[in-house]
């Protein structure tokens, strides 16, 4: 066994009304194995990753030679290079993380700009390392493109695909779009954002996908990111968490059953609820996680269940609350709502929902939630506060 469920309900005792139980799945690594891993990595290559992200402040008056606007940002010309490229650091972010990687990965590398070029395709870590010194940024941005070719790449085997993007889209720029594209089930889409770009984008891909989206102010933050998302051990592979219930259940945190949850590197929550008819009695929830095991191969399952019996009185329905369960359930799905607010693009009802969700955190009494939802409320910047709603949603 490499992975257990820990599962929790909001009651034990149906009554005499109709109610809602809240339960929560928690999906635990118990033992980890650093192996090999199939991964897409999608480059930005666009004319925008030619420029130099410095502080201007900090630059000699007499080196500047003109102002300029690309992908909406207000850029400053410099008459001789100060600092490295974008693409410089994306590239040297790579080398670094490549040359960690187990030697039995296997890379498939796409870059894109006015058009979409597949360097390489299914190559260890050391080969796709040789192809790296042969990219350079110049022209647009076919994002839409190049994530319809990655997907077409993916095999069954694939665990991520990785996008590192610095401009909004010149092809398609409509979110819907993205979101009907054909994902295959195990692939989580981590999206990495540098400065100017389509945030509404980026954090679709993950939601879909139940991937992580992550907002970088420059590139030199990139590295930290890949190392985060591919050099760390795993516990299982191919991973789907599915339900059985003759009632109807709502997810909060994912889009619903059966959740697709590929590679498993850390403790994964579903929240959700059912609404129960009046006493009720039997199993409410039947959950089982399957997964491949990423050191032998076999594929294996761990199994559990929520069940009810109606309540004899008030009292024994009131000793089998767990209001605990409520309250968290209650935090992630307005978690959820923050997010959808942000994809809306409307900064004052974020701010309401996000003071909403303060108000849900102190309710749970949980320190790391407290915590954690002080540090949302500090961030001013729209992308900064997508990409960690999105990674919260998924913790």
């Amino acid at each position: 066994m490499t992975l257990s469920l820990r599962i929790r309900a909001s009651q034990s005792r149906s009554w005499n009304s109709p109610m809602r139980l809240y339960f929560s799945v928690v999906v635990v690594p118990e033992i980890t194995a650093k192996v090999g891993q199939d991964l897409v990595i999608v480059l930005d290559t666009s004319g925008s990753m030619n420029l130099v992200d410095i502080d201007v402040n900090q630059v000699d008056p007499s080196l500047i030679e003109g102002y300029g606007v690309v992908d909406g940002k207000e850029v400053v010309y410099l008459k001789d290079r100060v600092g490295a490229r974008r693409i410089d650091t994306a590239l040297e972010a790579l080398r670094k993380v490549l040359e960690e990687l187990d030697p039995s990965s296997r890379i498939t590398l796409i870059t894109f700009s006015d058009s979409v070029r597949v360097i390489c395709r299914g190559v260890s870590p050391s080969t796709s390392l040789e192809y790296l010194d042969h990219i350079g940024p110049e022209g647009n941005t076919s994002l839409y493109q190049a994530i319809s070719t990655a997907l077409e790449l993916t095999t069954k085997n694939t665990s991520k695909v990785i996008i590192i993007t610095d401009g909004y889209p010149t092809d398609v720029e409509d979110p819907r779009r993205y979101r009907s594209l054909k994902f295959p089930p195990f692939v989580q889409i981590v999206p990495i954002g540098v400065g100017e770009y389509n945030a509404s984008i980026l954090s679709a891909l993950a939601d879909i996908t139940n991937g992580r989206y992550y907002h970088a102010e420059s590139m030199s933050e990139v590295l930290e990111v890949l190392k985060t998302e591919t050099t760390g051990p795993v516990a299982a592979k191919e991973t789907v968490l599915k339900c059985e219930s003759d009632l109807k259940v709502n997810l909060v945190n994912f889009q619903g059953f059966p959740v697709f949850l590929g590679s498993v590197e850390g403790v994964i929550k579903v929240f959700g609820y059912v609404e129960v008819p009046p006493n009720y009695s039997g199993k409410v929830l039947n959950l089982r996680v399957e997964y491949v095991d990423p050191v032998d191969g076999e594929r294996k399952v761990e199994q559990g269940e929520i069940t009810l019996s109606p309540a004899r009185s008030q009292e024994d329905f009131r000793s089998g609350l767990n209001s605990s369960v409520v309250t968290e359930v209650n935090y992630y799905q307005k978690l959820r709502e923050v997010l959808e607010t942000l994809n809306s693009g409307d900064p004052v009802e974020v701010t309401r929902r996000v003071a909403e969700l303060s108000q849900l955190a102190e309710k749970t009494k949980r320190t790391d939630l407290i915590e954690e939802t002080k540090r949302l409320t500090r961030l001013n910047d729209l992308r900064s506060l997508s990409s960690e709603v999105t990674k919260r949603l998924r913790s």
